[in-house]
């Protein structure tokens, strides 16, 4: 049987235009059998002032608009030399050129490389690291 899953490395220099910082992450996704949830870890190190962690629609080279969030905290901002958000995301979620669509449409974005993570901080409004989602298809033992 086959999982769908995905992953995100999230660097500074993925950022447009790159940030220039010791902050680095990963994200880790996994869709249900139904695609009606997907649960999220989200890990952070040598970060600085976190504020939000979201999902974006956009490409590669593109910025574009939230689609959900991963993390919300405004005050106080968050200092970590390493640090986890887990969650689970569903239709309820979807905010932005997603509000009110079903999970799948979130789903298509990550399937086609148009979805990315970004992390943005006290210092880095518009992002502090980034990075593509893409698909990781693991097969369960």
């Amino acid at each position: 049987m086959h999982e769908l899953s995905f992953v995100a490395k999230l660097t500074g220099l993925s950022e447009i235009p790159p940030v220039f910082t010791d902050a680095f992450g990963c994200t880790r996704f996994a869709v249900n059998r139904n695609e009606t949830a997907l649960s999220y870890i989200l890990k952070v190190n040598d970060f600085n002032n976190l504020i939000f962690a979201h999902i974006h629609q956009g490409g590669l080279e593109e910025n574009g608009p939230v689609v959900a969030f991963l993390l919300n905290t405004v005050s106080p901002t968050i200092s970590v030399k390493e640090g986890t958000v887990q969650g689970t995301l569903t239709a309820e979620s979807l905010v932005g050129p997603l509000e009110g669509q079903p999970l799948s449409a979130l789903l298509e974005l990550m399937r086609t490389g148009q979805a990315y993570v970004n992390v943005h901080s006290q210092q880095n409004l518009s992002g502090e690291i980034r990075g593509q989602i893409r698909t990781c298809s693991m097969e369960k033992r």
